[in-house]
């Protein structure tokens, strides 16, 4: 099972559980400082997640083409480096 630690917190904390299922994950999240709220203090953060039984030992492919960022992608009895298009872009458009 995927979890996505929280990163600001001492300690080891589930921000959140991702699905089981043998998938690649894009995530996005806010963080903000619980003590002194503003606008201001709001940090969004992006990963790539990934979720299966085989996973890839290296991923340099080298310089990835335009949109796209390089990432490990899972199947059911192998995982692939491959080039992917970059979340934020294709998530944008």
């Amino acid at each position: 099972m995927p979890l996505l630690p929280a990163e600001a917190s001492p300690g080891d904390r589930v921000a959140f559980e991702l699905p089981r299922e043998t998938a690649l994950f894009w995530v996005y999240w806010s963080e903000q400082n619980e003590v002194n709220p503003s606008a201001r203090s709001v940090r969004w953060r992006d990963a790539l997640v990934v979720s299966g039984r085989v996973l890839c030992n290296d991923i340099g492919l080298g310089p990835a083409p335009a949109h796209q960022v390089a990432a490990c992608v899972p199947f059911a009895d192998h995982a692939e480096a491959r080039f992917v298009p970059s979340p934020g872009a294709a998530c944008a458009s």
